[in-house]
């Protein structure tokens, strides 16, 4: 349904604004007397360069999918994935750090059912893959890329008695592989479920959702402990909404969970965004109520290198989209709102900051659906400060799971120190025999990686550990030959 255009309403705070944002410079993509649309995952950045998918109406009915991406001045000729006259719902966008190459999953209409799909951009043109071959409704798909370019999927589906579930995908290992997460309640409603998903480095995946039934929504959140694994761990997370209809989760790479969860205290009750966090090995916070004395829905979160939380959130009176978004961070040590784009027709907004700190905003703009038009923002000064490692040490010790796992025979480890100190690291076998060193030296603040070769070892459990000062942390590995 069209969302209803209200009153322009500008919240009035006394606490510091972002300059940044003062008259950011807008590129229009889009020119046509058609709908166009961004989604959840329609802005992605890598480095400088940035990517961005919509959704446009067809002249003949249903949808097509529009992409283009920015690497320098200016924005690519937008084009279609695939056929143009595929009925696409609901695009989600994410980009290889590693290659710059873009996977876009989406939902396409077959015979009787929804299908999941995945176009992946390489030399400038799209293979497509069908993901789902079934007979039941696969729907709103979202995607995350890990550090080794393995692509991860999840989405809403129906299981065999037509219950609706959490579905999750991925190429690890070099071939599709298709789980359904049986614990994952949704209720009668389920098809709104809003999946969202997050991996680490490593492959570890994290999909949050909305879970429980009409009246109860809470955020659930499924995660399983090793890359490609099938055993799912679940935990509902609560806000001082009434009901959770919506979260986006982003894992940083000291593996610190970023959430930020959208609700409200039923029809007609203004919402309200939450962000959460939770540290490797550690507790959820305290939920942070992100849109200070100001209603509204969190449409994106993004984390800068300083592990400080950036949102943008859709202003409403009541029930009703205001056409008004906001930008929100904490990187002043508590959480301060500014207008971005306030002319009471913009909704959907995405934010990404580059390598040097500037904001980017993707939103559709327009009151009607033939004049909505996709609008890209940037901010004309950085958001935040753009430092090295020397002089922007890392905030925490941190020991990741190593990748891959199980291995045969080689395997990297990769931890983070926030200061300098005499490091070791270990590996030691079921009995507690110290069998290999990997570190053992005084090292400065960083981050950094070591590889074990297990070619002499035999297949097992092992142990490795990490000790720099007072921090002492253990995880497990398992070589398989």
């Amino acid at each position: 349904m069209k969302k209803i255009v209200f009153l322009l309403l500008i919240i009035g705070s006394a606490e510091i604004a972002f300059p940044q944002w003062i008259q950011p410079s807008v590129d229009t993509l889009t020119h046509n007397a058609l709908r166009d649309e961004t989604v959840t995952q329609s802005l992605a950045v890598n480095g400088n360069s940035l990517h961005a998918v919509w959704k446009q109406s067809s002249p003949w009915g249903g949808w097509r999918i529009f992409y283009t991406k920015k690497d320098s001045a200016h924005w690519t000729t937008p084009r279609i994935v695939g056929d143009s006259s595929m009925p696409n719902l609901s695009p989600a966008l994410a980009v290889n750090k590693a290659t710059n190459e873009v996977a876009i999953a989406f939902s396409f209409p077959m015979d009787v059912s929804d299908e999941i799909f995945l176009a992946v951009d390489s030399a400038d043109s799209f293979l497509i893959t069908r993901i789902t071959t079934n007979t039941k409704d696969d729907m709103f798909p979202a995607i995350a890329i890990d550090g080794y370019g393995n692509i991860h999927l999840a989405w809403v589906g129906k299981d065999s008695l037509e219950n609706y579930k959490i579905f999750y995908a991925t190429n690890y290992l070099g071939e599709w592989k298709i789980q359904m997460l049986a614990e994952s309640e949704l209720g009668p409603f389920g098809s709104g479920a809003s999946p969202f998903i997050a991996v680490n480095l490593y492959g570890v995946a994290h999909i949050v959702y909305r879970g429980g039934d009409f009246g109860t929504y809470q955020i659930h959140h499924a995660y399983n402990l090793l890359p490609g694994d099938t055993a799912w761990q679940h935990e509902n997370i609560s806000t001082p909404n009434g009901n959770d209809f919506s979260a986006q989760l982003v894992v940083d790479d000291f593996n610190t969970l970023h959430l930020l969860a959208s609700g409200n205290d039923g029809f007609g009750f203004p919402p309200h965004a939450y962000y959460f966090k939770k540290p490797d090995a550690g507790n959820w916070s305290s939920p942070e109520l992100t849109t200070g004395n100001g209603a509204g829905w969190g449409t994106s979160l993004f984390i800068d290198n300083h592990g400080n939380a950036h949102i943008l959130w859709e202003e409403t009176s009541g029930n009703i989209y205001t056409g008004n978004i906001f930008y929100a961070s904490n990187r002043t040590g508590a959480w301060v709102s500014d207008s971005l784009f306030c002319d009471g027709k913009s909704y959907g907004g995405n934010l990404v900051l580059d390598e040097n700190g500037f904001g980017h905003a993707l939103l559709f703009n327009g009151n009607t659906f033939d004049t909505e038009e996709i609008l890209a923002l940037h901010s004309p000064q950085p958001i935040t400060d753009v430092k090295n490692d020397e002089e922007n040490p890392p905030p925490q010790f941190s020991l990741l799971q190593n990748y891959p796992n199980p291995f045969n025979p080689t395997t990297t480890i990769r931890f983070t120190l926030p200061e300098s100190r005499f490091t070791s690291l270990k590996i030691y076998d079921i009995f507690g025999k110290e069998v290999a060193t990997l570190m053992n030296e005084i090292l400065p603040a960083g981050n950094y990686e070591r590889n074990w070769d297990a070619t002499n070892f035999p297949s097992g459990m092992y142990f490795y550990r990490l000790t720099s000062g007072q921090f002492s942390q253990t995880r497990k590995l398992l070589l398989l030959k």
